[in-house]
């Protein structure tokens, strides 16, 4: 989300916080006209903050952690033109495929096509988020 282009910017702890919030209304927003949602961010440790944040909806969480083998991530971004998000997202492999708290929810992608990951996010039940 990009909704500053000049001026003032928040700090990142900042920024992020006001992310979550913005994601945190719509998604209520949302369910409350019976819509699904779904969110395409990098969580690292607001999983609980938001649960508990929609907990009174009484919906169904599904939380799925994306991985893929560095070669294989690299070869992706370079794809896209993304080289610049290598190390970011290499951190980010590392940090969220060790963190015990995302061990059940990691999805590893490296060897699929996106029609059978599409298929397998909407139609696995290992993902859902029970409690944290």
């Amino acid at each position: 989300m990009f909704m500053i282009e000049k001026g003032y910017a928040p700090p990142w702890e900042e920024w992020l916080s006001i992310t979550w919030k913005n994601i945190l209304s719509l998604t209520r927003n949302f369910v409350q006209h019976d819509l699904n949602v779904v969110i395409d961010c990098v969580v690292e440790s607001e999983l609980e903050w938001f649960c508990q944040h929609i907990s009174d909806l009484n919906i169904p969480i599904k939380y799925i952690v994306l991985i893929a083998s560095e070669d294989k991530l690299i070869e992706r971004l370079n794809k896209r033109g993304d080289d610049h998000l290598i190390d970011r997202s290499l951190f980010l492999l590392k940090k969220l495929g060790s963190s015990a708290g995302n061990k059940k929810y990691i999805y590893d992608t490296t060897h699929k096509q996106p029609s059978e990951i599409v298929h397998d996010l909407m139609h696995l039940s290992d993902f859902y988020v029970t409690e944290l």
